[in-house]
C-alpha cells in the first residue's frame, strides 16, 4: 500500500464518528465471521471503511465509500 494513496484516506476519517463496526468475511465457527478476515466501520453519514486481509499473504487491503 503506498503512503500517498493511504495518508489522503485516513484524513478523510479525521471527525467522523462510528455508528456501528462488523467483521467482515465468512463464518468459521458456528454463525460467527471470521474476525481474522477484517472489519467494516460504518459511519453516521453513511460512509463506510473496510480493512480486510487479501488472500492469506499478509496483504492488508481497504475500501472506503458510500453505504450502499
Amino acid at each position: 500500500m503506498e503512503n500517498e494513496k493511504l495518508i489522503p484516506l485516513l484524513d478523510a476519517l479525521v471527525g467522523k464518528t462510528v455508528a456501528k463496526w462488523e467483521f467482515v468475511g465468512e463464518p468459521y465457527w458456528r454463525d460467527e465471521p471470521n474476525p481474522g478476515e477484517g472489519v467494516r466501520l460504518h459511519f453516521t453519514d453513511g460512509t463506510k471503511f473496510t480493512v480486510y486481509e487479501r488472500q492469506q499473504a499478509g496483504q492488508v487491503g481497504y475500501e472506503f465509500g458510500e453505504q450502499r
